[in-house]
């Protein structure tokens, strides 16, 4: 018996033993709303007319001419007399005279795995307060090691990589993760990069040698493995993959296990090395320190240096650009730019910010970056040299390195200032320290000369012209005022009519017309009701409307006015915008009365009163597909199609939902101005939208883009012909020029780049190199028999992953690797093996799953740019391995188990009948009639033992066949717990020990258990049994009951119904326990059956869960013993209701 009662307690502990709770977090962002509705129409009887006034027709004046005033720009010509010379050289052949065959070293590599990097959330950049040059910041604040950077470069991924003085820095665009002596670099101050052909990061440290990093192993080569200095200045690769070192001592050639060194001995100009190029003929071009330069052969070197004609044997840098032109960036005297053929020299005279120049850069329009030792940068075009500095918002002790990336950002590394990105081919910004007579911009109008009309708060009109002067673009700034007209300094708006008249709409000075030579003023003076203007618009009939605060719309005809407010049909008398689309219908954007449509006939509303999503419109414009999109205050932007609206808010991308202003540019992109940045939808996302595609992907532009502007204005966006988009705000004119300049449409390298256990950071890479390690988690979770094949390069994830069932909550990072627009981005990802669908798009690079069940999974995840672009898919594949006892080897060695327990069970019944049949046997002579007793009560054992046999091996196959691991285990457990009672009533061995006990509180614990077996087949177990109700009873044997008629009654009860177990005192001796539920019920002829042991009365649950009422026979049999009673009420499929009738007192009995 001790043997069957083990056997229980670890079935029970298998069985009732909760798996980890734990949610799949995935973001379900619902599609954007749309509302169907066709508006509240206003009856036309409760209309009046329009009141028309009769205005006097303006005195015209003269407007005085204000100067035009150039923008500040630190950008001059080249001179035509250059410094040209020409170049000449002296050779030395290797191993000839003087010169010797340069020594080689065999060495082996070590390689040390390296760490797992700190990763840091990088905060928004910082940008100076005056900052035309569009400059901003990455620093120690924004999450950087130190601000002196020394080197950058990008890899195949898109992955910036920056050397600073305290370690190694990967910026992905929303992470950077660092690398210093604690993940394994020799030294931390890093010199210099390098990405080879085989995506090798190739790292120099200052004194620590070089270090190569393939994603993970260090293998550092320094003066013991021969290298003549650990100094190492640059690192170049040259066309046939071999990797050059410029170290302090010479110029080192490497291949794998082997180094060669070169030295002055063996004709090398100078030892110090600091730079390394090769031309266009495959020659090693190496910059020396105090040798000039050295020009390598693979036979000779020859020198070009002061003594041939070198203005300077320092030479800090060499670079060849996109036309093989060499430049030589000497330590103090400017740089000079070698063709082929002359030698040319360039200097602050001709226009360099500084003569010591630091790094050089070629950007994909060949334009020549230099930085500069006075932290400035110079920009060379080929005509004339821009400088930047401190008044363009770059502010720099050196600028010591640069790049352009894979989107086209032109990045810088300084020292004293971290990193610099520079988004002026991108944005460009204007304030009052550029010539503004006001920062804050309110209407931008551009006229058919390209001039750009700009109506400031505070500072009047300012018209933004540009001239080429000598090969430079120059830009003016000339403020408009009028002498003896409009002294409001305060404009709303600004328009260009058909005839091109200019109209200016201020906030104290009424309407005014410039014809191009007088301006013409209307004001309550000449009739206008109300000086405050607030929009002024022309529509296709040549007449001008006008809106005010206080009294509607005006619409202005000649000498009269036309007056249209609330009673005459519009929804509010302050008006934000006005629109005549091309259907002829008006629409008037209100504050408090949402939108009004006229159609010619009706005034039709669109508020909150009858359903729509706002009452404020702020801006209106109908795109080039007639479709009509409504700038709101609090509900995003709505595109209405002439069926439905459809609200893009900031789930699906707006940086804030108070949206200002809109505008659709000659390609056909719209673009948003709202509070807190500026976005595009490209045409061909817009475009594809319709009641069942509304989902949509949007361009957002805030700090970390460029776009520096603080709340965009109402209505003040336009577009020169150029393609730039002009953008007005509260504190700034801004320039996109990302419709002129360079912008390809990259597309992001999406990753997976950690798998993180229980929200733990998990070190891979120590469970790879030592398998058997058991690893604990911060939270003390621990990881162990975690199997994988190999790690990942760069980001150390485990594949091919096994891991115990115990670590099956997981959380899976990603990222797409981009430096433009990476808030724009959404992502979209599936599980396979646990979702059933793709999530709806999120911007989160994150989803969590728990609770996962063994089996192999696959998770899938890919990127969509604002541009609506699709990056390719990502995939990451694991396995979670049962537990031992889910496992099918266990499943086995539990049912042969039981079924030799059985065996031997049934063969001590049958030893045990055979002891009773010889016992009657000998007292057959004296009592014959007790025999044939005797043997009917042998035939009856026998007989129950068949039955028995027959029922346990019926419901064991049953058991066994079932394809579920949940469902044999249950069964068994029953049927062993079953066959051990039964065994006891027959042995008469059932210990019968009452006590007066609370019915609820005695049945809890069982009732919780069975609650969980009820919630597998989604069966709503109710507890109706009254807290106070007491019965004398054994608790043991009360339990088993209730859960034998629990179980019969999950069995036969469908899906989803009810079983409901109530208690009744209402009898003053005796109490009432039922168990009823909503199951399948039975006949007549079953309930006759019941409580006796045949294999007839069996039949299968309502998901073929077998059952024998060997259950319902041992509940008959612990009811008598109580002395009580146990009855059944049932219908065929109307459920069954069992009653147990136990007196109150055991002791009267």
């Amino acid at each position: 018996m001790r043997l069957y009662t083990s056997i229980i307690i670890v079935l029970s502990t298998i069985l009732f033993s909760c798996n980890r709770e734990g949610n799949n977090e995935v973001i379900n962002s619902s599609l954007p709303s749309l509302l169907r509705t066709k508006g509240y129409i206003v009856p036309p009887d409760s209309i009046l007319p329009a009141d028309t006034t009769f205005i006097k027709n303006p005195t015209g004046f003269n407007v005085k001419k204000m100067p035009a005033v150039a923008m500040t720009t630190n950008q001059s010509n080249i001179p035509l007399s250059l410094k040209i010379s020409r170049m000449s050289t002296t050779t030395r052949v290797i191993g000839e005279g003087e010169t010797t065959i340069p020594n080689s070293f065999e060495f082996s590599e070590k390689h040390q795995i390296a760490g797992t990097p700190e990763q840091v959330l990088v905060k928004e950049p910082l940008y100076k307060e005056i900052n035309p040059g569009s400059f901003f910041y990455f620093n120690k604040m924004q999450g950087l090691l130190h601000d002196q950077i020394r080197a950058l470069v990008q890899d195949s991924i898109g992955n910036i990589w920056i050397g600073t003085d305290r370690g190694l820095s990967r910026y992905d665009g929303k992470f950077f993760y660092h690398y210093t002596d604690r993940e394994g670099l020799p030294v931390s101050l890093i010199n210099a990069l390098l990405i080879d052909s085989h995506n090798n990061l190739w790292i120099s440290t200052y004194d620590g040698g070089v270090t190569r990093y393939d994603g993970n192993f260090f293998t550092t080569i320094s003066t013991e493995e021969g290298l003549p200095h650990n100094l190492v200045n640059c690192i170049f690769e040259d066309k046939h993959g071999v990797i050059w070192f410029g170290t302090r001592k010479g110029l080192v050639k490497y291949e794998p296990g082997k180094l060669t060194v070169f030295s002055t001995e063996n004709g090398l100009s100078a030892n110090d090395v600091r730079s390394i190029i090769e031309d266009g003929s495959g020659r090693m071009w190496i910059a020396t320190y105090g040798g000039g330069i050295s020009i390598y052969d693979g036979v000779s070197f020859s020198t070009f240096s002061t003594k041939e004609g070198l203005i300077q044997d320092h030479i800090s840098l060499l670079f060849m650009d996109s036309k093989y032109n060499i430049w030589i960036s000497t330590a103090f005297m400017g740089i000079i730019k070698y063709d082929g053929r002359a030698l040319t020299t360039y200097t602050t005279r001709e226009g360099l910010g500084n003569n010591s120049i630091r790094s050089i850069l070629e950007d994909k329009d060949g334009n020549m970056w230099f930085g500069n030792s006075n932290g400035n940068l110079t920009k060379f075009d080929g005509i004339s040299m821009r400088v930047y500095g401190k008044s363009d918002g770059l502010v720099a002790e050196a600028i010591r390195s640069s790049l352009q990336d894979k989107n086209g950002n032109l990045w810088f590394g300084t020292r004293g200032a971290g990193l610099v990105r520079f988004e002026g081919k991108l944005f460009t910004h204007y304030t009052s320290q550029e010539g503004l007579t006001s920062s804050r911009i309110s209407h931008i109008s551009v006229d058919l000369d390209e001039k750009i009309w700009l109506g400031t708060y505070g500072g009047g009109v300012n018209i933004l012209s540009e001239k080429t002067e000598k090969g430079i673009k120059r830009q003016y700034i000339t403020p408009f005022f009028q002498s003896e007209g409009n002294k409001d300094k305060f404009v709303y708006n600004t328009l260009i009519d058909n005839s091109g008249n200019l109209w200016i709409a201020t906030d104290n000075g009424g309407l005014t017309k410039y014809d191009g030579k007088k301006a013409f003023k209307y004001d309550k003076n000449t009739g206008l009701a109300d000086n405050m203007i607030l929009n002024v618009y022309n529509d296709n009939r040549n007449n001008i409307w006008f809106s005010t605060v206080r009294d509607g719309l005006y619409m202005m005809k000649g000498n009269s006015v036309l007056n249209y407010s609330k009673k005459t049909g519009l929804s509010s008398n302050h008006i934000r915008s006005f629109l005549q689309d091309s259907r002829n219908n008006y629409w008037i954007g209100t504050a408090g009365g949402g939108l009004t449509k006229y159609d010619g006939k009706n005034f039709i509303h669109f508020n909150k009163k009858n359903g729509f999503f706002t009452d404020t419109i702020n801006s209106i414009i109908e795109d080039n597909r007639g479709i009509i999109w409504l700038a709101s205050n609090g509900e995003g932007v709505i595109r209405h199609d002439g069926e439905s609206f459809i609200r893009y808010s900031e789930e699906s991308g707006l940086k804030s939902k108070f949206a200002m202003s809109i505008f659709q540019d000659s390609k056909g992109n719209i673009w948003i101005g709202t509070r807190f940045g500026l976005h595009e939808i490209k045409k061909r996302v817009h475009e594809n939208i319709d009641s069942t595609n509304r989902g949509i992907s949007i361009n957002s532009y805030g700090i970390e883009d460029g776009f520096a502007g603080m709340e965009c204005r109402k209505g003040a966006i336009a577009e020169s012909s150029n393609g730039t988009i002009w953008i007005g705000t509260e504190d700034r004119l801004t320039a996109y020029h990302g419709g002129n300049t360079y912008s390809a449409e990259y597309t992001p390298s999406l990753q997976i780049t950690k798998l993180k256990v229980f929200n733990e950071d998990v070190p891979w890479e120590k469970i790879f190199k030592s398998p058997d390690t058991t690893l604990t988690l911060a939270n003390g979770e621990k990881v162990i028999g975690a199997k994988m094949s190999n790690i990942s390069k760069w980001y150390s994830l485990p594949q091919d992953l096994v891991l115990k069932h115990k670590n099956n909550y997981l959380t899976i990072h990603f990222i797409a690797t981009t430096h433009t627009q990476m808030k724009s981005i959404r992502y979209r990802y599936i599980l396979e093996g646990f979702d059933k669908n793709w999530s709806s798009l999120t911007d989160k690079t994150e989803a969590t799953y728990a609770n996962l069940k063994k089996g192999k999974y696959t998770f899938r995840v890919k990127a969509i740019t604002g541009d609506g672009i699709e990056s390719d898919e990502s995939t990451y594949t694991f396995t979670i391995k049962p537990a031992w006892w889910g496992t099918l080897f266990f499943q086995l060695i539990l049912i042969f188990t039981i079924i030799a327990l059985l065996f031997k069970y049934c063969e001590w019944k049958t030893k045990n009948i055979k002891a009773k049949t010889q016992l009657l046997k000998q007292e057959v002579d004296d009592f014959k009639s007790e025999l044939r007793r005797e043997e009917l009560a042998k035939n009856i054992a026998i007989n129950e033992r068949d039955k028995l046999f027959s029922i346990i091996t019926h419901d064991l196959r049953s058991a066994v066949n079932s394809d579920k691991t949940e469902g044999p285990v249950n069964t068994v457990n029953t049927l062993i717990d079953n066959v051990l009672q039964w065994s006891r009533i027959e042995q008469n061995n059932i210990q019968f020990n009452p006590e007066r006990i609370k019915i609820q509180e005695a049945l809890k614990e069982e009732l919780d258990t069975l609650s969980q077996i009820s919630n597998a087949k989604e069966i709503h177990l109710n507890n109706k049994i009254p807290i106070k109700l007491e019965v004398d009873a054994d608790p043991k044997l009360l339990r088993i009951v209730i859960r034998n008629l629990i179980t019969n009654a999950i069995k036969f009860t469908p899906r989803r119904g009810d079983i409901t177990i109530k208690g009744s005192g209402r009898k003053p001796d005796k109490i009432e326990i039922s168990v009823e539920d909503t199951g399948i019920g039975m006949s007549e002829e079953m309930r006759n059956k019941l409580f006796t042991l045949n294999l007839e009365n069996g039949r299968y649950g309502t998901e073929g869960e077998p059952g024998t009422g060997l259950g319902l026979m041992i509940c008959h049999y612990l009811v008598t013993k109580h002395s009580g009673e146990i009855n059944v009420e049932s219908e065929a499929k109307s459920g069954s209701r069992f009653i147990i009738t136990l007196p109150k007192n055991q002791e009267e009995l």
